[in-house]
Formats: C-alpha cells, sequence, structure tokens
C-alpha cells in the first residue's frame, strides 16, 4: 500500500487558493495522508460501496477486487473479449463483450455468486456500454445494421426496452441511478453538436446544455439525481466541467488554475464530484481531482504517475480508477 497526502488542510495560510465560483482549490500537502492500494490491470472502470472494483487485463478477460485484495477474474463463454463497465452495491457486474476482429456483440450481467447471463435485443447489430444501478437494472447502447444507436433499459426480471431522443439520433446512455433516471447524450443533426439528456422514471426526455457550451456530455448521476458531466464550444474547444441540480439548476466551469480539461466521472450521493484533468503547462501530466460541494476543488495523482484517471467515486469518498508510470497502467484505490 503507498502513501501519500491528500487532504486539504483548514487554516488558510496553506491553501492554494483560486477565485473561481467562490470556490477554493488546493493541491495535495505533504501533512496529511491518504492511502493508495496499487495493483494490477489494463483498465478500472468502477467502485461500489464495499470498495469492490471492477475493470479488465490485458489477455481479454475482466476482473472483480474486494477491499482484502481477492481478485477474481472472469470471462463471458464464447467472447473473444470481456469487459466489465459497472458494479452495484450487491456485487453485481455490467458489461459487454466484442467477437474476434473487435466488434461490439452482446451485453451480459454478472450476479454476486459468479453467474452470467448474457442478453441482447432482437434484431440489434450490436450491445455496449452497459451499466447497473443498486436495484439491477441496466441502462447502455445498441444500434441496428445501420450503426444508428439507441438506448436500452432493461428491468430485473430481464424486460427489454429501448428508447431514443425524437428529435435526435445515436443515442447513447452512460449511466443509471436507483430511481431509474438515465443520462446521456445524442447527436442533433440541425446543430451538428452534441447534446445531453436525462431521461426520467416516465420515460421523459429532457435535453441538458451547458450555458456557453454546444457540446454537452453528461458523464454521472446520483441518486438525488445531481449530473456531473463536461461540455466544450466549438470556437473555442477548452473542456469544462459542470454540474447540474435535480431543478435544472446548472454550475458550469468549475475550473482551478493547477490544471484544466476536467473530465468528471463520478458523483457521490453528497455532491462530491471525481474526474481527471490536465495540469496546466504539462500536456502529458494526468491529475485526478476532487471537488467537494461548496466548490473547494482538490487535485491528486498516485505517486510517481504521469496520469491519474479515476473511474468513479463511492459515498464514503473511496475513489478507483487507472494510473500510468514508465512501466505501464495499473490500477488503484484511494482512501482519504
Amino acid at each position: 500500500m503507498l502513501l501519500w497526502s491528500s487532504a486539504c488542510p483548514m487554516r488558510a495560510a496553506t491553501f492554494a487558493i483560486s477565485a473561481l465560483l467562490g470556490g477554493l482549490v488546493c493541491a495535495e500537502p505533504a501533512g496529511a495522508q491518504a492511502t493508495y492500494t496499487t495493483f494490477d490491470a489494463a483498465r478500472v472502470t468502477s467502485i461500489n460501496s464495499a470498495d469492490t472494483v471492477t475493470g479488465w487485463g490485458y489477455d481479454g478477460s475482466s476482473f472483480v477486487r474486494t477491499v482484502d485484495g481477492t481478485v477474481t477474474v472472469f470471462a463471458v463463454s464464447g467472447a473473444a473479449g470481456t469487459f466489465a463497465r459497472s458494479i452495484n452495491d450487491r456485487g453485481a457486474i455490467a458489461g459487454d463483450t466484442t467477437d474476434s476482429l473487435g466488434y461490439a456483440q452482446d451485453a451480459f450481467v454478472r450476479a454476486a455468486d459468479g453467474t452470467i447471463t448474457t442478453f441482447h435485443v432482437p434484431g440489434q447489430a450490436y450491445m455496449m456500454s452497459s451499466v447497473i444501478n443498486n436495484k439491477g437494472e441496466i441502462t447502455g447502447e445498441t444500434a441496428n445494421g445501420d450503426y444508428t444507436s439507441y438506448g436500452y433499459l432493461r428491468g430485473v426480471q430481464g424486460k427489454i426496452a429501448t428508447f431514443g431522443v425524437s428529435w435526435g439520433t445515436y443515442t447513447q446512455p452512460v449511466a443509471i441511478n436507483d430511481g431509474r433516471a438515465v443520462i446521456g447524450n445524442y447527436y442533433d443533426p440541425a446543430l451538428n453538436i452534441q447534446r445531453g439528456f436525462v431521461r426520467t422514471l416516465d420515460g421523459a426526455i429532457t435535453t441538458v446544455d451547458v450555458p456557453g457550451g454546444n457540446n454537452t456530455y453528461p458523464t454521472s448521476i446520483n441518486t438525488t439525481g445531481t449530473i456531473a458531466g463536461w461540455y466544450f464550444n466549438n470556437y473555442h474547444p477548452t473542456v469544462h466541467a459542470f454540474v447540474r441540480a435535480v431543478d435544472g439548476t446548472m454550475t458550469s466551469s468549475f475550473d482551478e488554475s493547477a490544471c484544466h480539461y476536467q473530465i468528471p466521472v463520478g458523483i457521490n450521493r453528497w455532491g462530491v464530484i471525481a474526474g481527471s484533468c490536465a495540469a496546466l503547462g504539462k500536456p502529458h501530466l494526468v491529475l485526478g481531482f476532487v471537488r467537494q460541494p461548496d466548490g473547494t476543488i482538490q487535485t491528486f495523482r498516485v505517486p510517481h504517475s504521469h496520469q491519474t484517471v479515476p473511474s468513479g467515486i463511492n459515498d464514503a469518498g473511496v475513489i478507483a480508477g487507472t494510473y500510468r508510470t514508465e512501466d505501464g497502467y495499473r490500477g488503484f484505490v484511494r482512501f482519504p
């Protein structure tokens, strides 16, 4: 286990302050200690409330790793590639598969006992980017023969319904919360831009646009319906982060002086957001960041890494992700 400083100290003199939306920004100070557990993995994709993580390796298989370090490797029978993308608090994992040529095939759900069930929307060419909520409901992307994509929603009993944004094309869901609200993005052919959406329990779809941006990508939604994501403007293509409250109130461009090109990847029930960003003046140095509900932003990185890329955060503030050193990619769990 690696040790690294993480918590912002409480005395004003020790803060590195940036006046961004009234928030505070601080890098990891030398005094406090966050702990990092690192392990072999090509990609870590998700973490649950028990600090269990999932992801995949370099050999086409996926894994689940418990907090005590026990790793179970699994693969879908007959698939060339098995890609675990999401794990819920019950230990169920959702993901998708590829054939020997790398083309997407079936989606799957793996129960906590290891039972794997594959599924497919009849008549569709592929299933991909499958994610699961704590009830066991799964959403993701499916496509027909011309590769026009739609969203799908699979219930706990296995019934699948498809949906799409009627005024757009290429509907791509990326997350679902326990209230069955689904977020994602779609292409608006009239404006030639990508726009975000949120689909509520009753099936109503609302476009999510950030004022001042014309390409919006929601990435995560918590149990209260608060959404985090990123956006950019075609004329000023710097990537910025945003958070959208359930009432539609938008806080955008919570940038900081330590890094730019912010990509949020997770928001927990308390509104704490985790993501990654590029260090200013060091384009090859990718940092992780944590944003508190009060706007305080803190950057971090796994010791000796060139890239620290979180993939999720749980309600205890534990963050999982992938990092890169000169020796390649590995997985990490960061305990605050």
